[in-house]
């Protein structure tokens, strides 16, 4: 209410607010059922009802991300837009709909295991591939690499300060974190075959020091396809994808009755 003032927002112009969360999302309950980096579970947002005057909204975060691409015209009929954010998650469109699979969970490719034996996820597996791609997987190794291991202001400017000073260490770390990301994207581009896939949240920050030689290493030993064929792009709202997803939520719900 306080931004519909500010904005001088009148009421017959809203349709609805949205939501976009960080898990698994049963709409039609809306219930957040499970949030392994927040540590949550069967989070209820029914109380919102009694808070807001307008139909609610609520969708996973990277299934609003990709609802942003399609917006923008990035892609075909079938996109695979990657969240990487505190954890990793998948929107996808397949044949020009979004795809959220039979139990609504559809996507979380951040929790295909990569390493049975790796590192322990929050989600109660192991090797899990956001443990080793998120945004906190590539913070970590990062200022381990510039000896910043306590840092608390270390960010994606940072990371990009290193890979630009050349730091050696620095290099190695950040081309090791791009070797566990195309392994990931090879196993989605396999199993979905996309036209287009989209990375999305701050790490586009990194701009060409990530995007060129991630196209290079997915398509370096792969068979199957080729770089003329699906297109690697990074999202042009980097981690306002979602956000700008969740805005549009409640007029995507009027055109396709969902």
């Amino acid at each position: 209410r306080a931004v519909q003032k500010k904005m001088s927002i009148d009421d017959s112009r809203i349709i609805g607010t949205g939501f976009s969360l960080p898990g698994t999302v049963n709409r039609k309950d809306q219930v957040l059922e499970m949030a392994p980096n927040l540590g949550m579970k069967n989070i209820s947002f029914k109380p919102f009802k009694k808070l807001l005057r307008f139909p609610f909204f609520l969708e996973n975060e990277a299934n609003a991300g990709v609802l942003t691409e399609i917006a923008r015209g990035n892609g075909d009929s079938d996109i695979v837009y990657i969240s990487i954010t505190s954890g990793v998650g998948c929107g996808i469109i397949i044949n020009g709909k979004l795809h959220r699979g039979k139990n609504l969970r559809a996507g979380e490719f951040g929790h295909m295991s990569i390493d049975q034996n790796g590192f322990k996820c929050g989600c109660g597996r192991s090797g899990c591939w956001e443990m080793y791609v998120s945004e906190p997987a590539l913070m970590t190794s990062m200022k381990n690499a510039a000896g910043k291991k306590n840092s608390r202001t270390f960010g994606m400017d940072d990371v990009l300060e290193l890979i630009e000073s050349g730091n050696p260490a620095a290099v190695k770390t950040f081309d090791n974190y791009i070797d566990y990301l195309a392994m990931g994207i090879e196993n989605i581009i396999l199993g979905l075959d996309p036209g287009t896939v989209v990375i999305g949240g701050e790490i586009t920050k990194l701009g060409d020091h990530l995007m060129k030689p991630l196209r290079e290493k997915i398509f370096l030993s792969n068979n199957f396809d080729n770089a003329d064929e699906i297109k690697i792009i990074a999202s042009r709202d980097g981690d306002n994808a979602s956000i700008i997803g969740a805005a549009m939520l409640p007029v995507w719900s009027y055109l396709y009755d969902e």
